[in-house]
C-alpha cells in the first residue's frame, strides 16, 4: 500500500516519471501476490502519470486493465475512482464530452458508495465543465 501511496504523492507533486515508476512496480508486486485491489489502485496511478507524460496509448491500456480488475473483483470504490481518473485525462486530452460521461458516472458510483467528499469533488468537475 505504501508504494501505491508514494506513487500518489509523487503524481501530485509533478514528479510524472517517479510516478509512473513507483506506480508499475507497485503494479507488478500486487500482481504477484495477489492482491488485485491495490494492483488496480497501482494501475490507476500508472494510467494518469503515462498520461502526463504523453504516453496516451500506455495510460489507456493501464486504465483497462485497473477497470477489469476492479469490475472481476467487484471493488466498487475502486471503480469508481478508475472512473474519475479517467475523465481528468479524457479532459486533459481535450474530450469534454466523454469526461463529462465518465464523471457522471463516476459521481453516481460515488453517491450509491455513500463517499460524500468523492462525489462532492466530482460534482465541481462537472461543474467546471460548464464554465
Amino acid at each position: 500500500m505504501a508504494q501505491v501511496g508514494r506513487a500518489e504523492i509523487s503524481l501530485r507533486r509533478g514528479d510524472y516519471a517517479l510516478a509512473r515508476a513507483n506506480a508499475a512496480r507497485a503494479a507488478t508486486t500486487f500482481s504477484a501476490v495477489p492482491d488485485y485491489l491495490l494492483q488496480a489502485d497501482a494501475l490507476r496511478v500508472k494510467a494518469d502519470a503515462s498520461d502526463l507524460m504523453h504516453f496516451p496509448i500506455v495510460a489507456d491500456t493501464a486504465l483497462t486493465q485497473a477497470y477489469e480488475l476492479a469490475r472481476a473483483h467487484e471493488h466498487r470504490l475502486q471503480e469508481a475512482q478508475i472512473l474519475q481518473t479517467h475523465a481528468h485525462i479524457m479532459l486533459r486530452r481535450g474530450d469534454p464530452a466523454a469526461a463529462r460521461t465518465l464523471g457522471t458516472d463516476a459521481l453516481e458510483a460515488f453517491t450509491r458508495l455513500g463517499r460524500v467528499a468523492a462525489a462532492d469533488d466530482m460534482t465541481a468537475f462537472l461543474a467546471g465543465l460548464d464554465r
